[in-house]
Order: structure tokens, then sequence, then C-alpha cells
């Protein structure tokens, strides 16, 4: 028989986990609006194929031109998502996933800075904003795994490790295709982190 405290304490789990999984889809709907804003909002035509996210926010378009329409879009889009991951920092008990969300919301300010201006600090706003989320799905998922052992762990590693990390190596090697996969180590990331916690969410509805 389980005790009201563990009863208690699994409904809590279950809470956090829909609100976590709520505020993740609302990370991913602020990425996607700020691509479609910024593309339209763009001093020329944004070149989506050779240009990293990033570059919607920069000053100046590639030719030269100015950008303020786009770099204001990715600019508030960039503070609306750092305020998520804050507030998320705020509803688990465990310490670590505190910490990633703390660590993804600074990343996110820090990417407010345009790449053309001083592209060491966007950088490693980008790198604090991906890792920490992609350390974020890798630990749940461990936890996924250890709570209800299945094929679910195998595929959504596949998903995670087969988009991000290629990224990754490329991006440290300067490789010119970065930028191409770029959007699919994207895709990759939020499809895991919608994946991990709606089976976060399932698995504590069982018990």
């Amino acid at each position: 028989m389980i005790s009201n405290s563990d009863a208690h304490e699994k409904v809590g789990d279950r809470n956090v986990f829909q609100l976590l999984n709520r505020n993740l889809g609302y990370l991913l709907c602020v990425a996607m609006l700020v691509y479609l804003l910024g593309m339209l909002t763009y001093g020329e035509r944004f070149p989506f194929w050779e240009k990293a996210y990033s570059h919607i926010g920069t000053m100046r378009t590639v030719s030269g031109y100015p950008n303020t329409l786009a770099l204001l879009v990715f600019g508030l889009g960039m503070l609306l998502s750092s305020w998520i991951c804050y507030r998320s920092s705020k509803m688990r008990t465990s310490q670590f996933d505190n910490l990633c969300f703390i660590v993804c919301s600074a990343g996110y300010l820090l990417l407010m800075v345009p790449c053309d201006l001083f592209n060491a600090v966007h950088s490693i706003g980008g790198a604090l904003v991906f890792g920490s989320l992609w350390l974020f799905s890798v630990i749940h998922l461990n936890e996924i795994h250890n709570e209800k052992p299945g094929y679910k762990f195998w595929l959504y590693h596949l998903i995670l490790q087969g988009t991000v990390l290629p990224y990754a190596f490329l991006y440290a090697v300067k490789s010119p295709t970065d930028q191409q996969v770029q959007k699919l180590a994207f895709i990759g990331l939020f499809l895991t982190l919608k994946l991990v916690m709606n089976e976060r969410v399932r698995i504590s509805n069982l018990e």
C-alpha cells in the first residue's frame, strides 16, 4: 500500500512534469515564431540554408543593410525564452533540473548579444542553451530507462545524439556545412525534449 506522503509526492511529480512539458512547448513555439517573424522582417531575403538561426538577430544583414526589426524580434524572443526557463527552474525539487534551466536562462540572455557584434559572447550563450537542454534530456532519458526499460530509451537517444552531436562536432571544426546541420540539431533536440517529457507524464500517470 502506498502511504499518503508517497501518493502526494507522486501527484506532485506528475504535476511538475506536466508543467515542464507545457513550458517546453512554449519554448518551442517562441523559437519557431522568432524564426518565422525574423525571416519576414530581415533586412533582405534571409539565406535560410546558408546562415544560422543566430543571424536573424544581427545588427546588419549579409549585404550590410540595417536589420533593426529582425534584431528586435530576435532579442524579444530570447528574453521571453530566458523567462520561460527561469520559471521552469522554480518548478522542480531536483537541484540538477533547476541548474539546467538556470544555465539555459542565462544562455538565452547571452544570445541577445548580436553575433556580428560580439560573436564570442553570443557563441557562449548558444553553447549554454544547447548544452543544458541536451544534458536535461539525457538525464531524464536515463530516469525513464530506470523506471520503465524499453525501446524508447534507445530510440530517443538515437534522435538526440544523431542530430545534436554531429552539429557540435561540425561547429567545433568550423565546417562549412554546420549551418545546414544546425536545423536538424534544433529539430532533434526539441523533439526529444517533448518526447521525453510526454513519457515522464505517461509513466507518472501509471503509478
